[in-house]
C-alpha cells in the first residue's frame, strides 16, 4: 500500500524537481489556437478555468499523445503479427534517463524481429519530447498530470489499484475536485469505470503537491457491498487513514503550505468529506451523481478490443442501456397509492397534494425563532431547485409554531410550497408528539407510500448537501423499501408519457405561432436598455455638476459612454471615473491594486492560489470592491470572473489560459488607462 502511495507521490514530485519543466510543458499547449478556435465556434465567448482543462484534454488526446498498443516494426506489420515475448530492466541511457520502469521486449513473425523493445518511461520530460509522446494509461495520465500542472491548476495524480491511472484537477467555481481521463478525453465521468468498463474498484488514491487523499467514495458506489469489502483488504480503514494522513501532513511541509493555504486545504477536505457522506448515504440509487447516461454504460475508448476485453474493461457484463419505456394509454398518475389513512388522519385535506410523492417533508418551525429564519431559506433553495428540474415527487408541509395567526401567515407567504398547518390548529400537537420534536427548526423526511419516516434529521442533510440538491434526495430515496419504489417506478412511467405528450403538444403550438412567442435575446435586450438608462442619468448628473457641460452637450455624451463604455482605453478610464463621483485618487488605487496582484499571478503562473483571490480579502475589498463597477470592468477589459463559492463569499477567479502572454498585455493595458485618470 504504501510502495504505491509512494510512488505515486515520486511521480507528482517530479514535476517541481525540475525548474524547468513546466516552463517547458507550457510551451507546447497551442494556448491562443485552442482559445481562437473555441471563439470562432462558440457563440459566447470567454471560457472557464475548467472549460478551458477540457479544451486542453481535447487537444492532449487528439493532437499531442498517442495510445500504443504495440510498438511498431520497422517492416510495418500489422498488430496482429507481433506479440510480448518478455521484458526486462533499462540499460541504455536514454532508458536511464526516460526512467523507464521496465522495457517490455516485442517479436514480429513478418520479419522475425525478436527485439522491438517498448521502454515504460516515467519521466515527465521525457514522456513530453516529440520522439517520446506515446504510451498506455500510465504516461497518458503522468504527461498529462504535468500539463495541466504547467498551467497552474491544482492537480491530482489519481491511482486506481485495479491498474487504471488518472487525473483530477481542482474546481474553484464547483469547489470540487474533477475527474479528467486523458486516455478517454473525458471530462467528469467518475462513473464510467464501474459503471461502464464494469472495473471492480478497490482503492482510488489521489495524490498531489500538497496532499494525499482516499477518493474511492467518487468513484464507486458499492463500497458497502460485501463483495467490495473482501477486495479492499490490504490494509484496515483505520490503517489506511493512519497512512494517508502523515503522507498528506508530509506533502504539505514539503510544499510549504503556508497556515492560510492549510486552512483553505482543510476547507476543501471537509467539503469532499460532506460530498462522500452524501455519496455512502445514496449508494447505488445515486445516478445523478455519474453523468449521463451513456458514459455511464459505454465500456472503455482506449485500447485494442483484445487487451480491453482480457482487462475486464470493454463494458461486457455491464448492464445494456434500457430500452426506452413502451408507450400506453392505461397508465395514469392520478391513481394514489399513498397510506390515505395514516396521512389523512395526521394532515387533513392537504394529504390530498401528497398523491404520487416519493416524499413528504414536515417542517417544524417558527418565525420567532433565529435558526428557523436562517435554515427556511436554504430549504426554500434547495425545494426550489429541486422543482425546477420537473420533478414532481417531492413536498413539504409547514408544521407553525407560530404564536398569532398573522406570524404564521406572513412565515408561511415566504415558502415555496405553500402548503401549512398553522396557528390554532390541533394538528400541531398531535405532529409534534407523534414525530417526538423537541426542538426547531426539525424537518423530518417521511415516505411518500408508507408514511415511515426516512431521516429524522433533514436539516442536517439539507446543509451538508453543500448545493447538490440532487444528491441529497437521492440519499433520502435510496433508503425507501423495494415495495415503495416499485409503486414509483409505476408513476413515472405515466409521468414519462405525459410529458412526452405535453411536450409534443407545445411543439406543434411552437410552430403554429411561426416565432411570434417573445424571445430570450428580447428580454435580455430589453434589461440591456434599462440598464443603459440607469447609466445615462447618472453620466448626465456627473457631466453637468462636476465638469460644467451644457445640458444638450451633456446628454449626448452621457449616451455615448453608456453604451460603449469600454470600446477605447479613454471612454473605460471616463466611465469609470464618472461612475465613481470623479473621485480619481480611488479608481486610480482600485487600478494599482489589481495591478498588483495580476503582476504576482504573471510571476507564479503555475499555481493556482494566485489565480484566485477572495474578495473577502480586506486589501481587495477596500480598494476593489467596493469601487462601482469595478467587476464589470475587470470582466470586461481583463478577462476576469467573478462568482460565488459554497461559503457564499465573493471570489475573483483569473482564467488560466490569461496567464499565457494576454496577462502581459492586460497588465499594459491597465497601466495606460491608469495613466488616463
Amino acid at each position: 500500500m504504501e510502495k504505491r502511495i509512494d510512488s505515486a507521490i515520486s511521480t507528482v514530485l517530479a514535476y517541481d524537481a525540475d525548474s524547468s519543466l513546466l516552463t517547458f510543458a507550457r510551451s507546447l499547449i497551442p494556448i491562443s489556437t485552442l482559445i481562437s478556435n473555441y471563439n470562432s465556434s462558440s457563440q459566447s465567448p470567454g471560457l472557464s478555468s475548467l472549460e478551458f482543462a477540457s479544451l486542453v484534454l481535447s487537444w492532449f488526446k487528439s493532437d499531442f499523445f498517442t495510445w500504443t498498443n504495440k510498438p511498431p516494426c520497422p517492416c510495418g506489420s500489422d498488430g496482429s503479427l507481433r506479440s510480448c515475448t518478455g521484458q526486462r530492466g533499462p540499460i541504455t541511457s536514454e532508458e536511464r534517463i526516460g526512467l523507464a520502469s521496465r522495457v517490455e521486449i516485442w517479436s514480429c513473425s513478418k520479419c522475425g524481429n525478436r527485439n522491438i523493445p517498448f521502454p515504460r518511461y516515467n519521466n515527465p520530460r521525457t514522456l513530453l519530447e516529440s520522439s517520446h509522446r506515446q504510451g498506455r494509461c500510465g504516461e497518458f495520465a503522468n504527461a498529462f498530470a504535468c500539463i495541466l500542472t504547467s498551467l497552474g491548476f491544482d492537480t491530482r495524480y489519481v491511482l486506481d489499484f485495479t491498474d487504471h491511472v488518472w487525473v483530477e484537477i481542482y474546481d474553484v467555481i464547483g469547489d470540487r475536485w474533477v475527474c479528467m481521463d486523458a486516455c478517454e478525453n473525458k471530462a467528469d465521468h467518475p462513473g464510467m469505470y464501474e459503471k461502464g468498463w464494469g472495473k471492480k474498484l478497490s482503492y482510488v488514491i489521489g495524490v498531489s503537491r500538497e496532499g494525499v487523499k482516499d477518493v474511492t467514495q467518487r468513484y464507486s458506489r458499492r463500497m458497502h457491498t460485501e463483495d467490495f469489502e473482501k477486495r479492499r483488504n490490504l490494509v484496515t480503514e483505520v490503517e489506511l487513514s493512519v497512512i494517508v494522513r502523515q503522507k498528506n501532513a508530509i506533502q504539505r511541509r514539503r510544499w510549504g503550505c503556508s497556515d492560510s493555504r492549510a486552512a483553505e486545504l482543510d476547507r476543501r477536505e471537509a467539503a469532499e468529506e460532506h460530498f462522500f457522506k452524501m455519496c455512502r448515504a445514496a449508494g447505488e440509487a445515486d445516478e445523478d451523481a455519474w453523468g449521463e447516461v451513456k458514459e455511464r454504460f459505454e465500456g472503455r475508448i482506449s485500447g485494442d478490443s483484445f487487451w480491453k476485453s482480457s482487462r475486464g474493461e470493454s463494458g461486457a457484463g455491464v448492464l445494456a442501456l434500457p430500452p426506452p419505456p413502451p408507450k400506453s394509454t392505461s397508465t395514469s398518475t392520478s391513481t394514489s397509492f399513498m397510506n390515505e389513512t395514516f396521512f389523512t388522519s395526521l394532515l387533513g385535506p392537504i394529504s390530498q397534494q401528497f398523491k404520487n410523492k416519493k416524499l413528504v417533508g414536515l417542517y417544524f418551525s417558527a418565525h420567532w425563532c433565529g435558526p428557523c429564519r436562517q435554515f427556511t431559506p436554504l430549504l426554500a433553495e434547495f425545494y426550489a431547485t429541486h422543482k425546477s428540474l420537473n420533478k414532481d415527487d417531492f413536498e413539504i408541509v409547514f408544521v407553525s409554531g407560530d404564536r398569532d395567526s398573522a406570524s404564521y401567515t406572513s412565515y408561511l407567504n415566504t415558502m415555496p410550497w405553500g402548503l401549512g398547518v398553522g396557528f390554532g390548529d390541533g394538528r400541531k400537537d398531535t405532529l409534534n408528539s407523534r414525530f417526538n420534536v423537541s426542538g426547531i427548526p426539525t424537518l423530518i423526511i417521511l415516505d411518500g407510500v408508507s408514511g415511515e419516516i426516512v431521516s429524522r434529521d433533514g436539516r442536517k442533510d439539507v446543509i451538508e448537501s453543500r448545493g447538490d440538491t440532487e444528491l441529497c434526495f437521492a440519499s433520502w430515496v435510496s433508503q425507501l423499501p423495494e415495495t415503495s419504489l416499485a409503486k414509483h417506478d409505476e408513476v413515472d412511467l405515466g409521468r414519462l408519457q405525459i410529458q412526452e405528450e405535453a411536450s409534443e403538444r407545445k411543439l406543434a403550438f411552437s410552430d403554429m405561432q411561426n416565432g411570434k412567442l417573445k424571445s430570450t435575446s428580447d428580454t435580455t435586450a430589453e434589461e440591456k436598455k434599462l440598464e443603459i438608462s440607469s447609466r445615462v442619468k447618472i453620466l448626465f448628473s456627473q457631466f453637468v455638476k462636476k465638469d460644467g457641460e451644457k445640458p444638450n452637450d451633456a446628454a449626448v455624451k452621457a449616451i455615448k459612454l453608456a453604451t460603449a463604455p469600454y470600446s477605447t482605453e479613454k471612454s473605460a478610464a471616463d466611465f469609470l471615473v464618472k461612475m465613481n463621483g470623479c473621485e480619481k485618487e480611488l479608481v486610480s488605487t482600485m487600478l494599482e491594486t489589481v495591478i498588483k496582484y495580476l503582476g504576482n499571478i504573471e510571476s507564479n503562473a503555475t499555481q493556482q492560489r494566485f489565480r484566485n483571490i477572495k474578495v473577502g480579502n480586506k486589501i481587495f475589498h477596500e480598494k476593489v470592491g467596493r469601487v462601482s463597477n469595478s467587476c464589470e470592468f475587470l470582466n470586461e477589459v481583463v478577462g476576469v470572473s467573478y462568482f460565488t463559492n459554497f461559503e457564499g463569499e465573493f471570489v475573483v477567479d483569473i482564467p488560466v489560459y490569461l496567464c499565457d502572454g494576454e496577462l502581459k498585455a492586460c497588465l499594459e493595458k491597465l497601466g495606460r488607462i491608469k495613466q488616463m485618470i
